[in-house]
């Protein structure tokens, strides 16, 4: 069992991928540390991986080269609220 630390815009798949260099083993990462597959995790939090698995993929991440494909919809602007009430004409409302 090893352990490795959360960097910026890592799930929990990106990290499994990096620790054990295979992503089928997220389940029992997520297992390990009793979350779920999808929970975000704050930066520098430690989370413990079963053993690696395939070392030629895990020899491909370093400290410059990290998988980080966590998605938030905060950095996207999705949560924008649109309808009547927040138009503004010559913006979100264009008279034609």
């Amino acid at each position: 069992m090893n352990k490795g630390m959360i960097f910026q815009g890592q799930s929990l798949m990106d990290k499994t991928i990096e620790a054990t260099g295979n992503v089928e083993l997220s389940f029992e990462t997520a297992l390990l540390n009793g979350v779920s597959v999808t929970e975000s995790f704050a930066v520098g939090q430690e989370v413990l991986f079963p053993a690696v698995e395939r070392k030629a993929i895990v020899g491909l991440f370093n400290s410059k080269n990290r998988p980080a494909s966590e998605f938030l919809n905060d950095d996207y602007g999705f949560n924008e609220p649109l309808g009547i009430g927040t138009m503004v004409i010559g913006s979100t409302f264009i008279v034609g």
